[in-house]
């Protein structure tokens, strides 16, 4: 049997509307939740026909005969509002339980978010109950209702992680260029963990930078095995290859290598495709660059003094515990050393600094523990420090800048150039003796009486110097369309391909364009111009949608938790 059409439908509803106005008016009954129900004894028809709601108002209610005119009208009203309360009565524990479960989601989103293990709904709900029961005793009760334990709270994320999925699918439909940052990392368990990120630009400008997929390698882990990976996580939120302008990867054989690697794999399946591949732009990540650059600066004599003493006094229970204390007896500025995490980028120059401001107070606790570390007491190696913690500083500076969201490559690129400008700068100054640069060499130099200028600093600047060039020369290719993007009132035209040549003669000849040019935000400037659990929780942390909470509830069948 065919399901009755929107048409037929609005007619029926428009049909109960008018009953509703004549059964009122002369039998007190209403139409509530598809149902005729009579204001006076609550009881609904069992067939909506003005028969059967006449006898039953004749037969059961004879003596409401008697009200009519003003009477009449002042006692429907009454009924109904009787009627309303009841309804809602039986309504509110349907609605107290919907909005737990909605909190529920937002805590459990939470905790996704700060990356906490899934068990500590169980003592959010806890913290809860307990602020309920001291702030409000008489609403104690619904707090009881949320729903946190460890199981609950992973399913809520996966239903989190499925509605930011069906927003980014819908997203995905209407970009104009995306690129796609690609990584691969090795997990306790010693298997592959395959991410992929997407960030597309819409023809609006709308920026869209999202977890594309996750995926767990458990074999090999070669170009046509992550090429089959990113085929298959496109095909699922059907993305056009060819609107494909660039990939980013970690710079690994398996993704850049000649042969087999997965960019040289996806540039001959897209000319399989008949999509053109000659301008798809491959770069190795910006930071992840960076940070190799650093490691040029070795100074191994340094950390391996700093890492060792770090490790002496901060693995060991007892001397930790005496270390703090004794720097609390002190009123020592800071508490604590810190640990050095070499895959955390900027954990070296943190670790460098703060061993640096407590060098007289670890050699005194050293002493004590009679442990004889003579480079804390060689001036060479003391400036060698001191240098170590003013180019780290300065390379933290970086690498804090090209991190965060919605930065666009000309961005980044403009941020490395400077670097390179800044570290050609400290080497003019090193070499002649100006040391304004690098405070904490300059108060160690002094300390100890040391005017000569080390060239060996000066080399290390030349390396560190020579290693941005080599690195980042794959960006100096596409620099011309860096600068047309980033400052299209400046570039001349004539050096701009003819595709793009009026164009550009368009904007720069166009003075409310210049004026929001120069109000400093690009993309708002450009949109002016015509034109698995874990996968879960990484979706949840790192996406910039709004889950829709409210949808997902509505979806359910919403208990109190027992």
């Amino acid at each position: 049997m065919d399901k009755p059409g929107p048409s037929k439908k609005r007619k029926v509803k428009d049909e109960n509307r008018q009953f509703q106005e004549i059964w009122t008016e002369k039998y007190f009954f209403v139409w509530s939740h598809n149902k005729v129900v009579c204001l006076i004894c609550k009881n609904s028809v069992a067939i909506a026909k003005e028969y059967n709601v006449k006898r039953h108002y004749e037969t059961q209610h004879p003596t409401f005969t008697k009200f009519t005119g003003e009477l009449r009208k002042q006692k429907m009203l009454s009924l109904e509002r009787e009627l309303i309360g009841q309804q809602a009565m039986f309504a509110k524990p349907i609605q107290d339980s919907e909005t737990a479960t909605e909190v529920s989601y937002e805590i459990s989103r939470m905790i996704a978010k700060r990356s906490r293990p899934f068990n500590d709904g169980d003592f959010v709900k806890e913290c809860i109950e307990i602020a309920a029961k001291k702030m409000c005793p008489e609403a104690a009760k619904k707090f009881e209702k949320f729903q946190l334990n460890r199981m609950t709270i992973q399913r809520r994320i996966m239903s989190l992680s499925g509605n930011i999925a069906e927003q980014l699918n819908e997203k995905t439909n209407i970009i104009e260029f995306f690129s796609l940052a690609l990584d691969e990392s090795t997990d306790i368990s010693s298997t592959a963990q395959f991410l992929i990120f997407i960030r597309g630009v819409t023809q609006d400008f709308e920026v869209l930078e999202e977890l594309l997929g996750m995926c767990s390698l458990k074999g090999q882990t070669r170009g046509v095995d992550i090429l089959n990976v990113i085929l298959d996580e496109c095909s699922k939120t059907d993305l056009d290859l060819s609107k494909l302008s660039g990939v980013a990867t970690d710079g690994a054989p398996s993704m850049i290598g000649v042969n087999s690697g997965l960019v040289t794999l996806l540039k001959k399946h897209l000319q399989e495709k008949n999509i053109n591949a000659e301008d798809l732009m491959q770069f190795h990540c910006i930071i992840h660059q960076e940070a190799l650059c650093s490691k040029k600066i070795e100074f191994q004599n340094v950390m391996k003094v700093v890492v060792l003493t770090v490790n002496f006094i901060k693995s060991r229970g007892l001397n930790h515990r005496q270390f703090k204390q004794f720097l609390d007896d002190i009123e020592s500025e800071y508490g604590d050393l810190l640990y050095y995490t070499e895959v955390r980028w900027l954990s070296r120059g943190l670790t460098l600094e703060r061993f640096l401001n407590l060098i007289e107070e670890i050699g005194i606790f050293l002493a004590k523990k009679q442990r004889d570390v003579p480079e804390l007491k060689n001036p060479d190696c003391l400036c060698d420090l001191a240098f170590l913690v003013d180019i780290t500083n300065h390379l933290n500076v970086l690498i804090t800048r090209l991190q965060g969201k919605n930065q666009l490559i000309s961005q980044l690129y403009a941020h490395v150039a400077s670097f390179q400008c800044k570290l050609t700068l400290f080497r003019s100054q090193l070499n002649s003796g100006n040391y304004n640069h690098f405070p904490n060499y300059k108060k160690m130099a002094e300390k100890f009486n040391k005017a000569a200028i080390n060239f060996s600093y000066v080399e290390k600047l030349d390396i560190l110097i020579q290693s941005f060039q080599d690195r980042f020369s794959e960006f100096k290719k596409v620099k011309p369309l860096l600068d047309i993007f980033s400052n299209p009132f400046t570039i001349s035209v004539d050096n701009a391909s003819e595709s793009m040549e009026l164009e550009i003669i368009d904007i720069q000849n166009d003075q409310d364009l210049r004026n929001k040019f120069n109000e400093g935000d690009l993309l708002n400037f450009y949109r002016c111009i015509d034109k698995n659990t874990l996968e879960a929780v990484l979706r949840v942390a790192t996406s910039k949608f709004e889950p829709n909470i409210k949808k997902i509830v509505s979806t359910m069948q919403c208990h109190a938790s027992n």
